[in-house]
């Protein structure tokens, strides 16, 4: 079947600017067309990343797309839900990962690879150059996982996300030998008690772990309290999701108590049975700076308590989530004022996202003192729509700021 004419543009438009092929409609034969494309263009290519997520790429086109990743400059490789890379394919991936030696980024989320596709992973990433590897959605199970973590401590791979494979806890018996994770995501994995104690074990003895995503598992007041048992004794952890795990005030108050002495920032416990007057309580004291929620009164009383050590990337996520509840204008006035603050900071990146916070309280009837009505008076930045602030953002990239791939605790599908 000829390979439709869009299809061919795109691969074409790919290998003369690099131009993503993000939802080109490629399929098998269009996966053998493109790797036969970067081929004969050889030494001439300047082709270093291959996104091609959201295709229809099977395992005979993950055969050919494998052939590329060896004697080539290809630092990511991305078939994120592509849907139909099952075991055979990501075995055809596997075998020539020790010898794709500038590979670094690896996203597999959201095929069908099931256990014995992540044994072949787990043997090919052995002395490969891999840093980030996804295999989100996908349904490797217990004994991929045990495969999966068994193999990473002998390999560069910081980055880890195992989203939604069901893993339950028999898969994890390893976890705590990966003291090199500085991000792991395990939420939806059916994660209990049991598993609790695994994660505890690896929090407990990592030096690099800062990003812990345990979303909608099944760790329930056990399982937390396990977990709030060790925070104290990590020092780099710094973004904790607990969301959707059956926590009620009890193990809040258990949380709180250990977050004191501990150096997380952002915690999420959302989608759980915590009353807000509990998390508010529980939370005093702490390093807290930035707690997901919808409520009001939350925001507000995390805010105000920790004003000394809020950064500014916890100021732009409370106005982005006020975009939503409309309820900036009633946040305290000093975090008004950081707010305007960083509207004029020097450091550009934060601006657009400062002027959304303003633009909510510009639109608020609860605009609280003369500063503000000053400073609206003042400023151009008022009137920006979050389609224009992000539109400023990429206009300005020649100023961005500085950090580490992740660093605030987004994951990669």
């Amino acid at each position: 079947m000829p390979l439709q004419a869009e299809t061919v543009e795109r691969i074409h438009k790919f290998m003369n600017n690099g131009t993503s092929l993000f939802n080109a409609i490629i399929d098998d034969d269009g996966a053998k067309y493109l790797a036969k494309c970067i081929q004969s263009s050889s030494g001439n290519s300047n082709i270093s990343c291959l996104f091609l997520a959201d295709n229809r790429i099977g395992d005979e086109g993950a055969r050919y797309l494998a052939e590329v990743l060896n004697g080539f400059n290809i630092t990511e490789f991305n078939v994120f839900n592509n849907k139909n890379i099952g075991d055979v394919g990501v075995g055809y991936l596997a075998g020539n990962l020790k010898s794709a030696t500038k590979l670094e980024r690896l996203n597999l989320g959201a095929n069908n690879i099931g256990a014995i596709g992540a044994i072949s992973l787990a043997e090919g990433l052995n002395g490969s150059n891999c840093q980030l590897l996804s295999l989100s959605c996908n349904n490797i199970g217990s004994n991929g996982a045990k495969c999966i973590l068994e193999a990473l401590q002998y390999t560069n791979i910081h980055y880890l996300c195992l989203e939604s494979n069901n893993i339950g806890d028999s898969g994890l018996g390893t976890l705590q030998q990966n003291s090199n994770l500085s991000f792991l995501d395990l939420s939806y994995n059916h994660i209990g008690q049991a598993g609790a104690k695994y994660i505890a074990n690896l929090i407990q003895n990592s030096t690099k772990l800062r990003t812990l995503w345990l979303s909608n598992n099944k760790l329930g007041p056990a399982g937390v309290r396990c977990i709030a048992k060790v925070l104290k004794q990590n020092i780099t952890l710094e973004y904790l999701d607990l969301s959707g795990n059956c926590v009620g005030d009890d193990e809040m108050r258990v949380l709180g108590m250990a977050l004191r002495e501990s150096n997380v920032r952002t915690l999420n416990v959302s989608n759980n049975k915590i009353s807000v007057d509990c998390m508010a309580e529980a939370l005093k004291g702490t390093n807290i700076t930035s707690v997901p929620s919808n409520s009001e009164k939350m925001i507000t009383v995390v805010l105000t308590e920790n004003r000394k050590r809020i950064s500014a990337g916890a100021l732009m996520a409370v106005g982005a989530a006020s975009i939503a509840s409309n309820t900036l204008g009633r946040v305290p006035i000093e975090i008004q004022k950081a707010i305007y603050e960083f509207a004029y900071s020097p450091n550009y990146s934060w601006r657009p996202s400062a002027t959304l916070a303003i633009s909510t309280i510009e639109k608020s009837r609860d605009i609280q003192c003369d500063f503000i009505r000053k400073s609206l008076s003042q400023t151009g930045l008022t009137l920006f729509s979050w389609k224009q602030a992000r539109a400023e953002r990429c206009q300005n990239k020649g100023n961005p700021r500085k950090k580490a791939p992740n660093d605030d605790g987004c994951r990669v599908s």
